[in-house]
């Protein structure tokens, strides 16, 4: 409930608005999103292949700035990843990603308390995807905005070599997670300038004082290659 009214009160376009909340008679807890019309963002990749750069790093962009908005009012969302986005058209055509599921999302305040208990069970463990922090793998006892810059470099990749950056089963994936690097974004196609790798190493730094220390600094980052809107969204992310 907290996190659905904290939710409610994002002004980013890129969020799937929280319409309403409240209990249903049973005593059971609801809330009402807004309907998106689009495909995820997993199936819009599979669909159009790996994106061009401009368009890769507007998506970034545009999921970035609802998540600095989302840490403004003291949340952290833990996790994104492609299917709890989606990609809407505006008018013109042009891509509109939203955000639509926060599930995982944590106040800060409770994020920073030790794990164990209701912080990060076993359940949430093996839920782990491509795109969790080595923080979050490693049930460090205490995250902060740093794991999202993380999730946020690892959807960037996604965008751009069409997978994400880890895989496997759940040992797998912890294990590549906390101690492998992804093949450079070079290797995998030849339009790609070595900065673009250089930027996805510090999104992706295992330690998480290598890593960029907040949104901004990783949207700062993306300037150089970011169409005009998104050049707006970096103005947006850094008044928030």
């Amino acid at each position: 409930r907290r996190e659905a009214r904290v939710l409610s009160k994002l002004e980013s376009e890129h969020a799937a608005r929280i319409i309403d909340v409240g209990t249903q008679s049973d005593g059971s807890f609801y809330l009402v999103r807004q309907h998106v019309e689009g495909e995820e963002l997993n199936t819009y990749v599979q669909n159009y292949g790996p994106r061009p750069v401009p368009e890769a790093v507007l998506l970034a962009l545009q999921a970035a700035e609802c998540v600095a908005e989302t840490h403004a009012h003291g949340l952290i969302v833990r996790e994104l990843s492609p299917p709890n986005m989606m990609v809407a058209r505006r008018p013109s055509g042009t891509p509109l990603l939203k955000i639509t599921d926060f599930g995982t999302a944590k106040l800060m305040r409770d994020a920073a308390a030790p794990a164990g208990g209701s912080s990060l069970t076993a359940t949430a463990l093996f839920g782990l995807s491509s795109y969790s922090s080595p923080e979050l793998v490693r049930k460090a006892k205490s995250v902060d905005v740093r794991t999202d810059v993380w999730s946020l470099g690892a959807v960037l990749y996604f965008l751009l070599a069409g997978k994400p950056p880890f895989a496997g089963d759940v040992a797998r994936l912890m294990l590549a997670i906390t101690r492998e690097e992804p093949p450079p974004i070079t290797s995998l196609r030849g339009d790609v300038v070595p900065d673009i790798d250089n930027i996805l190493s510090w999104a992706l730094a295992k330690d998480i004082d290598r890593r960029f220390k907040n949104v901004h600094s990783f949207a700062h980052s993306l300037g150089p290659y970011a169409p005009a809107e998104g050049q707006v969204l970096i103005e947006r992310i850094a008044q928030i």
